[in-house]
C-alpha cells in the first residue's frame, strides 16, 4: 500500500491541536505509516515587523527565545497524546510570515507525502488556508474536524465520483486503504446527477430521459474500473440534483448513512466553476466540520 510516511501536520497553540494529534495517532498504520513527523506553526508577521525584529538585537533575543520555549511546548503536547514511541520522529518547525506562503515554501523543501490540518466549528473564513494549498500545490490534505473523537472508527469510505482523473486517484486510495484495514466495511462511489431542466410540456419524457443518463453513468462506470484495475468494484450511488448543490448533497450522505470519511479528488473537471465559484471540493471543506475529508491530487 502506498502509505504517507513523511507527515506535516499544522498547529496553532489552541485546543484543536490536540484533536489533531489525536487523529494522527489513530490513522497511523491505516492511512499512514509515519516515519518523520513534521509539526509546523507559523507566526502571521509582516515584512515590516518582521523587518524591524531582525534589526533590532534586544528583540531578536526575545523571539529566539520565545521560539525556544514554543518548540518545547508543543513538543510536550504532541509525546503526551503520541506516546514517547514516536520522540525521534517529531520535528517542530517554526516559521515566521505568511501563514500559507512560508508553509507551502516549507512543504515544497521538505518534500512532505500529505498535510494534516484542523478544521475549526463555526469560524468565519474556516477552510481558506487549506484552498490556498489546494489551488497552488499537488500536496494531498487531511482535514480533522474539531468534533472528532477518540472512538472514531474507520468503517465505511465515502468517494464522491465525477469521472474525472482526480476522483479516480481518490477512489484508489479509498481502495488502498481499505485493503490495508480491517475496519473498513465499505466504500460508497456517490455520483450526482445534474438533471436537465425540463418546461411543462416535456415533464412527461422526464423520467424516461434521467434513467437513460444513469444507465450510461453506469456503463461508464463499468469501464472505468475495467480501466483502472479494479476487480471488486465499490458501490455507484447515483443521485439526481436539478439544483446543483452538490457539496451538500455529498455531506447530507456522508452524515446520514455514517460515513466515517470522505476522500475526494482535490478539482472537479470544470475549470470556470473553480475560478469563479470554487469547486464541489473547496464548498466541502467551507461547509463540512463532522468528518475527516482527505483530499488527494
Amino acid at each position: 500500500m502506498n502509505t504517507y510516511k513523511n507527515i506535516g501536520i499544522a498547529v496553532d497553540n489552541t485546543n484543536i491541536d490536540n484533536t489533531i494529534f489525536m487523529a494522527c495517532k489513530a490513522m497511523n498504520n491505516l492511512i499512514f505509516s509515519i516515519d518523520q513527523l513534521h509539526i509546523v506553526t507559523a507566526r502571521n508577521l509582516n515584512p515590516i515587523e518582521f523587518q524591524y525584529i531582525t534589526d533590532h538585537t534586544i528583540y531578536a533575543e526575545l523571539e529566539e527565545k520565545f521560539d525556544m520555549a514554543l518548540v518545547d511546548a508543543i513538543k510536550e503536547k504532541a509525546l503526551s497524546i503520541l506516546g514517547s514511541e514516536f520522540e525521534d520522529k517529531i520535528n517542530i518547525h517554526v516559521l515566521t510570515g505568511s501563514p500559507a506562503e512560508e508553509t507551502i515554501n516549507f512543504l515544497e523543501k521538505e518534500k512532505v507525502d500529505v498535510f494534516v490540518v484542523g478544521k475549526k466549528k463555526k469560524k468565519r473564513g474556516s477552510g481558506r488556508f487549506t484552498k490556498e494549498l489546494l489551488r497552488r500545490t499537488d500536496l494531498p490534505v487531511l482535514m480533522i474536524p474539531e468534533a472528532f473523537k477518540a472512538s472514531w472508527e474507520l468503517n465505511k469510505i465515502l468517494v464522491p465520483y465525477d469521472f474525472s482523473d482526480h476522483s479516480d486517484k481518490a477512489l484508489l486510495k479509498a481502495m488502498e486503504v481499505k485493503a490495508a484495514s480491517s475496519t473498513v466495511q465499505q466504500i460508497e462511489c456517490y455520483h450526482l446527477l445534474d438533471s436537465p431542466v425540463f418546461d411543462s410540456e416535456m415533464l412527461i419524457s422526464t423520467h424516461k430521459i434521467v434513467q437513460m443518463m444513469e444507465n450510461g453513468r453506469k456503463e461508464a462506470y463499468s469501464e472505468k474500473m475495467k480501466a483502472l484495475k479494479i476487480t471488486d468494484a465499490p458501490e455507484l450511488v447515483i443521485q439526481t440534483s436539478i439544483n446543483n448543490y452538490s457539496a451538500l448533497e455529498i455531506i447530507k450522505r456522508a452524515r446520514r448513512n455514517k460515513f466515517g470519511m470522505i476522500i475526494m479528488g482535490a478539482k472537479g473537471h470544470s475549470a470556470f466553476e473553480r475560478f469563479f465559484l470554487g469547486s464541489v471540493t473547496e464548498k466541502v471543506i467551507s461547509k463540512d466540520a463532522k468528518l475527516p475529508l482527505l483530499i488527494v491530487n
